[in-house]
């Protein structure tokens, strides 16, 4: 999940790790590390977050709500071409 994204929509939660909010979003216990069941909760919240704020666009969530330049690129460059060196 982007923590940026999940920030802006819940502001109100006590934290942000993927525990926190799979059991206060969806009331939902899980294998926690394991990958398959990390992505499946990440899935089920992202879907959570598009029918809080009314889209069922993914798209439109990063739109409205990621940062402007995600955190990850700020120490990359990246030719005009879009492929990383």
């Amino acid at each position: 999940m982007l923590f940026g994204v999940v920030k802006k929509i819940w502001k109100e939660e006590p934290g942000y790790g993927l525990n926190t909010l799979a059991t206060n979003k969806l009331n939902h216990r899980f294998n926690h590390h394991n990958a398959m069941e990390d992505a499946e909760v990440s899935a089920l919240l992202l879907l959570r977050m598009a029918e809080e704020i009314g889209t069922n666009d993914v798209y439109e969530i990063m739109a409205s709500y990621a940062p402007s330049r995600p955190r990850f690129f700020k120490k990359r460059k990246f030719p005009k071409d879009g492929n990383p060196s």
